[in-house]
């Protein structure tokens, strides 16, 4: 008896599984894990399993950049303008602050462990002529900042044909000039209101490599502040400054013992 095979001609030779492997293989899938989970890679092999944590605001390190976005289906109400001008206050007093100085003007301090910023306010018809730091420390001195001599900052100016001090004063702690540089790291810069500012950035000298000073504030005559900076290398620092500058003390005082009685030191 002829068989007929015709019936086999609408059979589809896909299955379900097939055709949903195929369908999202091309396109991946992205699950939110929010709470602490494993996940699990196999194939070809023994199954290697990697565990994620959830990961929260607060075990950010404090010098990492954080990320945000905003959706289209919820736009902002504020304007770029308003935008620009919180982002400027957040960064430019970045474990720092905003102190107004004796001429009326504000003055913006920001600071990471290696450098600090000052942002000057400077009236539209001035310019800047410029900024020096007396007893500056060079480059290959930066782990050598020793002793109690001030460094003084001082900012000149000239508004027509008269030159103007626009800040001056002692500074809290040493600070050194950048690499292959003579000077004093400045600029000028504007924010969101087109409003003009002298940028000055210093880079922190300090005794030794691995520490770590946090400024409390930017110039002498200012009142110091709590600054909200790494608290652990900060008191880790202070303790080891604290150590370093009774030693010196110590050291000081028998020398001049020594060398009162006529001795040599040793």
């Amino acid at each position: 008896m002829p068989i007929d095979y015709s019936k086999w001609d609408h059979i589809d030779d896909s299955d379900d599984d097939e055709s949903e492997t195929n369908e999202t293989s091309a396109v991946p899938r992205v699950t939110r894990l929010d709470a602490p989970s494993q996940v699990t890679f196999g194939g070809g092999g023994d199954n290697e399993a990697i565990n994620i944590q959830q990961l929260t605001s607060a075990a950010l390190p404090t010098n990492s950049p954080v990320l945000t976005s905003t959706s289209s289906a919820e736009p902002s109400s504020a304007t770029p303008t308003a935008k620009a001008s919180v982002n400027e206050s957040n960064t430019w007093v970045q474990h720092g602050g905003m102190v107004t100085t004796d001429q009326d003007r504000k003055l913006y301090w920001c600071q990471d462990r290696y450098s600090i910023a000052l942002r000057l306010e400077l009236k539209p018809e001035e310019k800047v002529s410029r900024v020096t730091v007396d007893g500056i420390l060079s480059y290959r001195d930066r782990h050598a900042a020793m002793g109690t001599h001030k460094q003084h900052l001082k900012c000149v100016g000239k508004s027509g044909t008269t030159d103007t001090v626009l800040l001056e004063g002692d500074l809290p702690h040493p600070v050194h000039l950048a690499e292959d540089d003579e000077g004093v790291d400045w600029s000028i810069v504007r924010d969101s209101h087109n409003t003009r500012y002298l940028l000055i950035t210093m880079y922190k000298a300090v005794p030794m490599l691995g520490v770590f000073l946090w400024w409390k504030r930017p110039l002498m005559q200012f009142t110091e502040v709590d600054i909200e900076g790494d608290h652990k290398n900060t008191a880790a620092s202070q303790e080891f400054l604290s150590a370093w500058e009774e030693a010196h003390k110590m050291f000081r005082e028998k020398r001049q013992q020594e060398q009162s009685k006529g001795e040599p030191s040793s």
